[in-house]
């Protein structure tokens, strides 16, 4: 408008500026005349010229009013900008990226879990990157009916349309504009599908935002996912709601909530309103999670979580009862995928039909994400719905729960190729609350579970759900029950590899004079408690009690098993370690080399029991003085084991330790140094600085630090070293010994010479002392 006006003004003038000046010369005009006529015609111009631009600026917003800077921006309907606003930038940099691809009619989905802050990415985008385009327009999708009413309203806007124009025809004028038209920016908020909203995108040089919780986008745009909020960014997000909360304080409640950005929101408000401290807070989030997210005033967001996830709900009720099922069920399971196979598996051909669609409801309403081949709930989602069930509900949904459980039980937890399934389960197994249950598939699932943990390495976590389950089943069925003692097992297992050898062995000690009372001699459990607790005494250092219960259980299992029974073979391969420790070199090395046949027949070459095998025949050799056999084997195992088990496995860093004295002893100290450092630092970061194979790494880079010339680092290293054998396996332990030898070795070296010999008279007079009793 500014344009045309101020081109007709201008347009007048020189037409009237060329009649004057012809008059003037052949007409005869008199010069005051023609002047004052002239003078008349430029104030008409000017005046002509300021209402134009008046005109104009009537119809540009105040952008300092709207929160953005100033620049061309002729049109505006956007929803405020929120100050709270916090995070997202690398997904706020992608968006911008995507859509300056340099395709024509780019278009993007943001798609999302409601609450997931979907909507404020979008207000965020259009506000800071508002320079970018002359028009934004804010168009609220979730009535696909009132679409074409809103823009129909920017054709107004435009003066492409009269106001009183149908809705059909003002809409249909605009989007013909912007196809013709770039540096424009549309955003679809909250809409429901592909199919409603395809008919209303323009094409052309501009932008397309949406933001859905429904799924199926992919035909009409991009589609990008939005997931929670990273721990960083909630605990900023907190802190901007609630400037008094510290950053422990943030955390703990960026954990409870999920990181998902509406309920950190109404968390920080409600907090911030109320004076309510964190600890109260987690208390009825704990016991009272609906009624705790409902309160809060969410800035920039239109309604409560619960609000959210109820409306979904009723919504998926009407279209789909057995996505309703499915939604309900998968609440009493974990907040983490859930394989759509098991929710479907025991189903008849039809209902597993239903089944899956209804999952594709569950997603298309946002309350959950579906990828991956399964379907995962956040877990204040979760809370909020498991709150809308009665009592009876709960228990029949979680019995269910249960149940598919069971029916999904992943295999052996020895054997890596059932590890991935494992790690699936335990989250879910955990969920359902095993240790309330006396159903006696789901207990010996859970007890497997703690057994994986153990071969997975993460002995911390086994330890403790072991210890609840038991802790739980003795309460409800006895100590003498047979669930009881198979988590006891895992629980001294797992205490055993924490390296508490002596809780480990009165665990052991008790669960099998129960379990050869119970059970028989004879019984697999009773032979798996006595090998476990023989190991116990091997790192206890009581070698030969070790070698005599291991022996005992080692031919039961061949009487009972047979040779090549895998758990005959775990028996003989920690008997043949005892005849080794006990200077038994040459009979452990045959007893060893057999298994191992055995071992790579049975399970192939990449078991981990098939490599434990290796690494200890290794060590044989070695003794044996057969170093270059020893190097080759060890080398081998820690490649193996690697790739098996990851690098930071126990397994694998017993693997490198074993190497590592190897080619010490070959004199290749430098290579040494270096495996031995890397070592020593994972020991210390996996297992803790006290544990006992963290302190035998501790002493073995002692020694070699010694060899290379660093005797003050060896001297201080063995020190340490010596101090936290001597408080964790006692002054007496074969390994404490052999720390006071090395440490002897390096204080001679740094010629300390009485304190060496007065070291070495009291090991000696303690392994004396020690082999007399």
């Amino acid at each position: 408008m500014r344009r045309i006006g101020t081109f007709a003004a201008v347009s007048t003038l020189l037409a009237f500026a060329a009649g004057l000046l012809t008059n003037l010369i052949t007409s005869g005009w008199s010069w005051p005349l023609g002047i004052g006529l002239g003078v008349l015609v430029v104030v008409w111009v000017v005046f002509e010229m300021w209402r134009a631009g008046q005109t104009a600026d009537d119809n540009r917003p105040d952008r300092t009013k709207l929160g953005v800077t100033a620049g061309q921006l002729s049109v505006w309907r956007m929803e405020p900008r929120n100050p709270e606003f916090t995070g997202r930038e690398e997904l706020l940099a992608e968006l911008h990226q995507r859509l300056h691809s340099g395709q024509p009619a780019v278009v993007q989905a943001l798609r999302g879990l409601g609450g997931v802050g979907k909507t404020q990415i979008a207000i965020e985008y259009a506000h800071r990157y508002a320079d970018e385009y002359d028009l934004v327009w804010w168009v609220n999708a979730e009535d696909p009916d009132l679409i074409g009413e809103q823009l129909a309203a920017l054709s107004v806007r435009l003066r492409l349309a009269d106001v009183s124009a149908d809705t059909a025809t003002a809409a249909a004028i605009v989007l013909e504009h912007l196809r013709r038209h770039d540096r424009w920016l549309l955003i679809f908020d909250n809409a429901e599908n592909a199919y409603d909203l395809r008919h209303w995108l323009p094409g052309g040089g501009g932008h397309v935002l949406i933001t859905s919780r429904r799924g199926g986008w992919e035909t009409i745009a991009a589609v990008i996912d939005i997931d929670v909020m990273d721990r960083a960014e909630s605990v900023r997000l907190l802190r901007t709601c609630h400037a008094g909360l510290t950053e422990a304080e943030a955390a703990q409640l960026a954990e409870a909530l999920g990181d998902l950005p509406l309920a950190l929101v109404q968390a920080g408000s409600f907090l911030a309103e109320t004076a309510t401290s964190v600890e109260k807070y987690l208390e009825l989030l704990a016991t009272q999670a609906p009624e705790v997210l409902n309160e809060g005033g969410p800035h920039g967001y239109p309604q409560s979580l619960v609000a959210v996830i109820d409306l979904s709900t009723a919504r998926l009720a009407e279209i789909s009862p057995p996505g309703l099922a499915m939604f309900q069920l998968c609440a009493f399971l974990a907040a983490e995928t859930i394989p759509t196979e098991w929710l479907t598996r025991d189903l008849s051909v039809p209902a597993a039909g239903e089944a899956r669609r209804g999952i594709l409801w569950i997603g298309r309403y946002g309350l959950a994400t579906v990828a991956g081949g399964g379907v995962r709930l956040h877990r204040l989602t979760q809370a909020i719905l498991r709150s809308r069930l009665s009592s009876a509900e709960s228990e029949a949904m979680r019995e269910r729960a249960r149940a598919i459980l069971v029916g999904n039980t992943p295999g052996d937890p020895e054997d890596p190729a059932t590890w991935p399934k494992w790690s699936r389960m335990v989250p879910h197994l955990i969920a359902v609350d095993p240790g309330s249950s006396a159903d006696p598939g789901l207990r010996t699932l859970a007890c497997d579970a703690s057994w994986y943990l153990i071969e997975r390495g993460d002995v911390d976590a086994s330890a403790r759900l072991a210890e609840d389950l038991r802790e739980s089943w003795r309460a409800e069925s006895g100590p003498d029950a047979y669930h009881v003692l198979l988590v006891t097992r895992s629980l001294a297992r797992a205490l055993r590899e924490q390296g508490h050898y002596d809780q480990a062995l009165a665990i052991y000690t008790d669960a099998l004079e129960r379990c050869r009372r119970v059970l028989g001699t004879d019984h697999s459990l009773t032979l798996r408690i006595a090998h476990g607790m023989a190991i116990d005494l091997h790192l206890l250092g009581r070698y030969e009690e070790a070698r005599n219960l291991q022996r005992e259980a080692y031919e039961r299992y061949r009487a009972t098993l047979g040779e090549d029974h895998p758990h005959t073979l775990h028996s003989a391969n920690h008997l043949a370690e005892d005849l080794h420790a006990l200077d038994e070199y040459e009979q452990a090395r045959r007893l060893h080399e057999d298994t191992l046949e055995r071992y790579r027949r049975v399970l192939g070459d990449d078991h981990p029991d098939t490599l434990r095998s290796v690494n200890y025949l290794a060590a044989d050799l070695r003794s044996l003085g057969d170093l270059d056999r020893a190097r080759e084997l060890q080398a081998e195992t820690l490649e193996r084991r690697r790739r098996v088990l990851g690098i930071n496995h126990p397994n694998t860093l017993e693997s490198a330790t074993s190497l590592a004295e190897t080619l010490h002893l070959l004199g290749l100290n430098e290579d040494a140094k270096e495996l031995q450092e890397d070592t020593y630092q994972r020991y210390t970061r996996v297992l803790g600085a006290s544990h006992p194979e963290t302190l035998r790494a501790g002493r073995n880079l002692a020694e070699t630090l010694q060899s290379v010339g660093d005797v003050e680092r060896a001297l201080r290293l063995a020190g340490e070293t010596f101090a936290i054998y001597q408080r964790e396996l006692g002054a007496n332990h074969p390994e404490t010994l052999h720390c006071a030898d090395c440490l002897a070795d390096i204080l001679l070296v740094a010629g300390r010479v009485m304190e060496a010999r007065r070291l070495r008279a009291e090991t000696l007079a303690r392994r004396t002392g020690r082999a007399e009793h």
